[in-house]
């Protein structure tokens, strides 16, 4: 049997200390397994309240979820936009970490909607940035949680492929790990229409 969750953004945005402590009991009570919690800024939302809150209702963190508005973005931008997107996506991490979620999740190659032409090149340099940019974030999670591991498979587009966005996971694919112990995925979409491939992480 499957467990369901829910995002709080369907009642509330931001979503903050004080959404949460109305909306999870309410979630509980309509019979939901699971939340799915978007940090909109860190400090939104205390992750040791909110997995304690969780807790006393019986309900699971199903993942954190990264959110990418205008100028949270790890590729084709400036190197200060870079760094501010990693610090974001490491407080994403360490607050999936005390929650206990087994992922994070979110487009977070660049900000949502941002869409451009691309050549060959310049979409591998596109990946090479986008790899480049997870590093510390894998490492960070590496140093600071060690009882669970970073697993991201760089994907790109398979010639022949019934989907345009499935993801190459073959063992030949470039992959970015660190840690030991079971895997623990960032989940990254990488496309909005065809600009990159959508990934599936192991």
């Amino acid at each position: 049997m499957y467990a369901i969750g829910v995002n709080p953004w369907v009642w509330t945005s931001p979503v903050d200390d004080a959404a949460l402590a109305e909306l999870v009991p309410r979630i509980a009570g309509f019979g939901f397994d699971a939340v799915e919690l978007p940090i909109e800024q860190p400090g939104d939302w205390d992750p040791v309240r909110t997995r304690d809150l969780l807790a006393a209702y019986g309900l699971a963190a199903a993942g954190v979820c990264a959110v990418t508005p205008p100028g949270r973005d790890l590729v084709a931008a400036a190197p200060a936009v870079v760094e501010a997107t990693v610090a974001y996506l490491r407080s994403c991490v360490d607050s999936a970490a005390v929650l206990g979620a087994p992922c994070v999740g979110g487009p977070v190659y660049a900000s949502v909607g941002r869409t451009w032409r691309m050549s060959p090149a310049a979409r591998a340099a596109c990946y090479a940035d986008f790899r480049r940019a997870l590093a510390p974030v894998v490492h960070r999670r590496e140093r600071d949680h060690r009882h669970r591991r970073v697993d991201l498979a760089s994907a790109r587009p398979v010639p022949g492929s019934a989907r345009p966005g499935r993801p190459d996971l073959s063992p030949g694919a470039p992959r970015l790990t660190a840690g030991d112990g079971p895997v623990w995925p960032l989940g990254l979409p990488q496309c909005h229409g065809s600009i990159l491939a959508k990934t599936s992480f192991v």
